[in-house]
């Protein structure tokens, strides 16, 4: 924790526009209201509320309940980087930190791998409609399901990171390609390659996967740099 106490923001219009459609996108009135259950001991917790007009809900989640959906970790990154709550509470990156400190052999005890695009403040930019924040969502989130399939047909892959457009989409696409290599390689080390592939495989057979690389690579895997122009 970063501050102590209750913490109130004032968003822009777009900033809540872009907080409605987070919500949305995650489909939250069909989560859980909870998942807390320790699979592993020690994490902090996050909660979130949203209410629509018409309905309102809650849902609490340990970061230890391994069985909780990509989509509410996708929506909590996004509440994140929209909010700046990282003034207050820290973010990923902090966790990492602290996770090389006390095992400096990898950065995660229990690592996973999960496309969690946490879009940098820099490219956060309401007034500009979000533009920025979409490019750099997409790039990161093509380029990470791109390098998961390709682990996922050979474990020494080399996963492309170089696209063109944006300086927030090339951000991305660095990002996404870079930090889906290191989740498999970290998650190797952990689990072993059987395991390894098992969830690599399992996360490319996701329909999810070819949508999410369609911007990028039209569907088709790419190990070879493949550019696109905004």
């Amino acid at each position: 924790m970063k501050a102590c106490g209750p913490r109130i923001a004032t968003i822009s219009g777009a900033a809540v526009a872009a907080l409605t459609s987070a919500f949305e996108q995650a489909d939250y009135f069909a989560l859980a209201d909870a998942y807390d259950h320790r699979d592993v001991t020690d994490n902090p917790s996050a909660f979130t509320s949203y209410c629509d007009g018409t309905r309102s809900k809650s849902v609490k989640h340990y970061y230890g309940d391994l069985s909780a959906p990509r989509a509410l970790n996708e929506l909590e990154a996004r509440v994140d980087a929209i909010v700046h709550t990282d003034r207050w509470i820290g973010n990923r990156r902090d966790r990492e930190k602290m996770w090389e400190k006390m095992w400096p052999t990898r950065r995660d005890p229990c690592p996973q791998i999960a496309c969690v695009a946490e879009v940098p403040r820099k490219f956060f930019d309401p007034p500009e409609g979000g533009m920025n924040e979409v490019g750099y969502r997409t790039g990161y989130e093509a380029f990470w399901w791109n390098c998961v399939m390709l682990l996922a047909e050979d474990s020494r892959a080399r996963c492309p990171t170089i696209c063109t457009g944006s300086p927030a989409a090339t951000a991305g696409c660095r990002n996404g390609g870079s930090e889906a290599q290191r989740e498999a390689r970290d998650f190797t080390k952990t689990y072993g390659h059987e395991r390894a592939r098992e969830v690599l495989r399992s996360l490319a057979a996701d329909p999810e996967a070819k949508f999410k690389i369609g911007p990028y690579f039209d569907g088709h895997v790419a190990e070879r740099e493949l550019p696109r122009t905004e």
